[in-house]
């Protein structure tokens, strides 16, 4: 049996092949095949909150941007409609949920243009938290 790359074990929600590919590779590597994205791009796209939590402990970059759109994990997950995702992200570093990217779209902005309201409600969670404790935005 292959061992799947780090990018595959964490869009497929893989923890363990994800932990193994750890131990051999840079959390922080880019996917240069498929949309220059992070495995943390990929957990968050997918909504895996277990694999989210392991890239994080391990040193994953929250604030990694997609060098097409500038997107960071959160954007991802705001796309995908993955609050828990979202949740978990802004644990890591309160002020993504402000984040701007190339396009000046926040993830709110992302998860309202496509609807998705369970993201959207913990994104302006996020934002109201984030405001009450000072956090600015950032552009990626």
């Amino acid at each position: 049996m292959q061992a799947l790359d780090l990018h595959e074990a964490a869009q497929e929600g893989n923890r363990d092949a994800l932990v193994q590919a750890l131990a051999h590779n840079d959390v922080n590597a880019v996917d240069v095949t498929l949309h220059n994205r992070t495995a943390l791009h990929w957990a968050a796209t997918t909504g895996n909150v277990a694999c989210v939590r392991i890239l994080l402990q391990a040193g994953a970059n929250v604030r990694a941007a997609q060098s097409n759109n500038g997107w960071l994990p959160i954007h991802a997950a705001a796309e995908a409609d993955e609050p828990d995702v979202i949740r978990e992200l802004v644990r890591a570093d309160p002020g993504l949920a402000l984040a701007i990217d190339r396009h000046g779209d926040t993830p709110l902005d992302v998860a309202q243009r496509f609807g998705h309201a369970d993201s959207v409600h913990a994104l302006r969670e996020a934002i109201n938290a984030s405001q009450a404790s000072g956090s600015t935005a950032f552009s990626s």
